[in-house]
């Protein structure tokens, strides 16, 4: 294995875990370049590999608020994550993230849909994606439907090699009433 870590050429490298050294790169010592690429490569992976960690847990989190399912909703939460709800106040710890998922769908049912419209990743802990849904909402009481839509900001945080919602805020874009 061929540890990535320190210096090549002008150029720090932090943390990447170890590459397997059989990389089709020729990687003498003196040939910076080539020491580069494979970085460059390396690194470029990882994002791709990280920004779809990113869209399988918002397309999980999608699917549990359409089943309903409140505790899968806060498995995908990591331990400290926090809701922010438009008009309500912040929701902070899996446990009260539970709850208060629990009590929506005590009363409502959603059927929507994600269109994840930018996932980035910031570094080999942290991310964020702002994404679009929209649907319907049906009141349990009295089988009301009305039209859900929002716009959503989530900060996400690798946890044990998953990518888990640190933070998530949204509010409505249904125009008022």
């Amino acid at each position: 294995m061929l540890s990535l870590q320190g210096y090549i050429g002008a150029y720090k490298v932090h943390s990447f875990a170890a590459v397997p050294a059989r990389v089709s790169l020729p990687l003498r010592t003196s040939d910076r370049t080539s020491q580069l690429h494979l970085v460059f490569r390396y690194h470029v992976l990882r994002m791709t590999s990280n920004v779809e960690g990113i869209k399988k847990t918002l397309n999980s989190y999608r699917d549990a608020l359409v089943a309903s399912n409140a505790e899968e909703c806060a498995s995908l939460y990591a331990s400290d994550g926090v809701t922010m709800a438009q008009n309500f106040f912040p929701v902070v710890g899996r446990d009260a993230i539970k709850e208060w998922y629990s009590n929506c769908f005590a009363n409502i049912a959603l059927s929507v849909s994600f269109d994840i419209k930018e996932a980035v990743v910031v570094s080999e802990e942290y991310g964020f994606a702002r994404t679009t849904s929209a649907g319907t909402q049906t009141i349990n009481k009295t089988g009301q439907t009305s039209k859900e839509a929002n716009q959503e900001l989530f900060v996400m945080k690798k946890v044990e090699d998953e990518w888990k919602i640190a933070r998530y805020c949204f509010c409505t874009t249904n125009p008022p009433k």
